[in-house]
């Protein structure tokens, strides 16, 4: 279960961003994951593991919001850029080097190709 914030999604918009090719950015803000406190890399691979699983790993991709996030917002160990390596060691260990290719850049380039001509 995830932070009852309003930006958060339901389970049916997932479904239908799917069908329709769209990706899901997950952002490292610590509100988005848990209603009080800073969350945890656990807490932000649980995440990335629910979408992942409901909607398939072409589907989801990182989003850090570094350009206007107060980084004591960010999810704890991700409040630097350099953090992020660490981050995709975490996601290679548990989720393999496939999936981490495509969360860290071909799911969001793919739409980024695909819609600026």
């Amino acid at each position: 279960v995830f932070a009852s914030h309003t930006r958060n999604v339901e389970d049916e918009f997932l479904d239908a961003l799917a069908q329709n090719g769209g990706v899901l950015w997950l952002s490292i803000y610590s509100g988005f994951l848990l209603d009080r406190g800073l969350a945890t890399y656990d807490d932000y691979l649980q995440q990335i593991a629910y979408v992942k699983d409901r909607i398939w790993e072409d589907h989801v991709a990182l989003w850090t919001d570094f350009h206007g996030l107060p980084t004591a917002q960010c999810v704890q160990w991700l409040q630097r850029i350099s953090q992020l390596n660490d981050l995709e060691s975490r996601i290679v260990d548990r989720f393999g080097s496939a999936f981490a290719q495509k969360f860290f850049y071909d799911n969001s380039m793919r739409i980024l190709q695909s819609n600026l001509h």
